[in-house]
């Protein structure tokens, strides 16, 4: 018999693998050319040609023993990569002793909750958010908490506020944020770590926050990431090469405690423990190899550009009501007057085009639409597009 607290989590768990696995069924029954995912954050660019000469190089006799187990932590020399890159992008000096390299972000994420939390620990998130935040909470014994954004999904730091008490042990924050694109501001962060900072005096114990960061180099319009680590001392950054590199299927991620983090070292290890504690083992030992390798290497992300400008003049032509995502490849428009999200994503399924239902994201009269596609692609998609949303 399945666990009671499995079965309430697959009740109530995320809508986008269920939609994910509808999409191979249709485009099995329909053929995939006639079938338009929008629902998953799954690049379809390729990664870029560092990547593959990497994988060649290593694949060569010369490299022995690159398939063999690693620490816990990750290889010295990724640590080391890691560390100088986000050293080079922010205004802070990172430790790879402090680093510990995951199985992508979300692995980060629960052996970052598994560290610190203890059993009824609260969690706060902001609404709407990524919607296995809730998951991995429970995971560990936690309880998530969602907060209201403020109006075009900024930070309202009243209610943030008002939602830290006591057993308050993390606040996550993603940005660019996954639904709706928005990028926080560094003044927006200065004053969360204000917030958080007091909090944190009055409890007598750390308020962490995670800052989970899969898109912080996917950032639109010449515009800098701005990072909530440069504002508040006990962060902890989680991030993945999924998006960046266009590798979402080899899950290669970090977590690193910045700095300042109240005794950063031993929370590496509790992480680094968590990995191993949760089977996780080590992160996968061939990209750990590949990711030094490669240098500064990125995704070209002038296709997202092009296609978020295709979705503006189609949202904006329709009368959509929609905020003007900074970063990431997501939309999360308002559904049309008198429909829900549910009956909107229905429509799309009968129009072979698959989104995602705000409700996931603890914020029901919206739609996930991703773009991280080639453009003829998502140009082929409109029509389909065009028919959910009533215009034809």
């Amino acid at each position: 018999m399945v666990a009671s607290h499995v079965a309430k989590q697959m009740r109530e768990g995320s809508s986008i693998r269920q939609i994910f696995a509808l999409g191979q069924k249709l485009r099995r029954e329909h053929g995939k050319e006639r079938v338009f995912d929008l629902s998953l954050g799954n690049p379809s660019l390729e990664p870029p040609p560092s990547i593959l000469e990497a994988l060649s190089e290593l694949s060569s006799p010369a490299h022995k023993g690159i398939h063999r187990y690693l620490p816990a932590q990750g290889l010295e020399k990724t640590r080391k990569f890691v560390c100088d890159q986000l050293s080079r992008r922010h205004r802070l000096v990172f430790d790879p002793n402090h680093a510990i390299i995951s199985v992508g972000a979300a692995g980060g994420l629960n052996c970052a909750l598994k560290a610190i939390l203890e059993p009824g620990d609260k969690v706060i998130g902001m609404i709407p958010y990524f919607p296995e935040y809730r998951t991995y909470v429970d995971n560990h014994g936690g309880v998530f908490h969602g907060v209201e954004s403020a109006a075009h999904f900024r930070i309202d730091l009243d209610r943030v506020a008002s939602a830290l008490s006591p057993n308050t042990r993390a606040l996550i924050i993603n940005s660019p944020n996954n639904p709706t694109g928005v990028m926080y501001s560094n003044t927006e962060l200065r004053e969360l770590a204000g917030v958080l900072r007091d909090a944190a005096s009055r409890f007598g114990h750390p308020i962490y926050l995670l800052s989970d960061e899969p898109y912080a180099a996917i950032v639109f319009d010449g515009k800098n990431y701005a990072a909530p680590v440069e504002h508040y001392e006990d962060t902890i950054v989680i991030s993945s090469y999924s998006k960046t590199l266009g590798i979402p299927g080899e899950r290669l991620g970090f977590a690193v405690a910045s700095p300042r983090c109240h005794d950063a070292s031993t929370l590496a290890k509790a992480i680094a423990w968590s990995q191993v504690a949760l089977g996780y083992v080590n992160a996968p030992a061939i990209w750990q190899h590949v990711l030094p390798m490669i240098g500064n290497s990125t995704i070209d992300i002038s296709a997202y550009a092009l296609n978020r400008e295709l979705l503006r003049d189609f949202f904006e032509s329709a009368g959509v009501e929609f905020v003007y995502p900074q970063g990431a490849f997501y939309y999360f428009p308002s559904c049309p007057v008198g429909m829900s999200d549910q009956e909107l994503v229905s429509k799309g399924i009968d129009n072979l085009l698959l989104m995602i239902p705000g409700t996931s994201f603890g914020s029901p009269g919206h739609v996930r639409i991703s773009y991280c596609f080639d453009t003829e692609y998502l140009q082929s998609a409109m029509k389909a597009l065009a028919a959910a949303f009533g215009l034809h």
